[in-house]
C-alpha cells in the first residue's frame, strides 16, 4: 500500500480516490481488499505507457476543482473532499482525504470542501507568488 501511496503522490492524481480509500483498511482488511489492490495494480500495468505532457507556451493562470462524495464512508459516515489545482495545463497539486466531520447535507458536504479547497488556494497563491514575484490570475472552476 506504500508504495501505491508514492504513486499516487507523485505521479497518478486519478488514483487518489482509490488508494486513499483501501488504505483505510489496512489493519483490518476483508478479502475483497486485496482483490480490489491487484485491481489498481493491473490498472497502473494497462497504462504504464501513458504521459502527462505540459505546454511550455501555456499563460501562467491558476485554476482550481474540487469534489466532494456525501457520506461515502460507510464505517464512520464521512465524507471525500478532492481538490486540484493547476497553472495553465499543468497540475501542480492535488488531494483527496476524509472530512474531518460528518456533514449532515450534500450542501454542507460541498460546502466543507469549498473552504478546504480556498484555504488551500490562498496558501499556494501567496506562496507562488512570494517565490516568484509574479502575479498569478486566477480563476476557481
Amino acid at each position: 500500500m506504500g508504495s501505491l501511496i508514492n504513486a499516487v503522490t507523485g505521479t497518478r492524481p486519478n488514483l487518489s480516490y482509490t488508494i486513499t480509500h483501501l488504505s483505510q483498511f489496512n489493519s483490518s482488511s476483508s478479502t475483497k481488499h486485496p482483490t480490489a489492490a491487484k485491481r489498481v495494480l493491473q490498472y497502473l500495468q494497462g497504462t504504464k505507457d501513458r504521459h502527462l505532457f505540459y505546454h511550455w507556451n501555456n499563460q501562467l493562470k491558476m485554476t482550481a476543482d474540487k469534489d466532494a462524495s456525501y457520506i461515502n464512508c460507510l464505517d464512520t459516515r464521512r465524507s471525500f473532499s478532492v481538490y486540484i489545482f493547476q497553472i495553465g495545463t499543468a497540475t501542480i497539486s492535488w488531494r483527496c482525504r476524509k472530512q474531518w466531520a460528518i456533514a449532515t447535507s450534500t450542501c454542507e458536504d460541498e460546502y466543507m470542501a469549498l473552504a478546504m479547497t480556498t484555504k488551500y488556494h490562498l496558501w499556494l497563491k501567496r506562496g507562488i507568488q512570494e517565490l516568484l514575484k509574479i502575479d498569478i490570475p486566477n480563476a476557481l472552476v
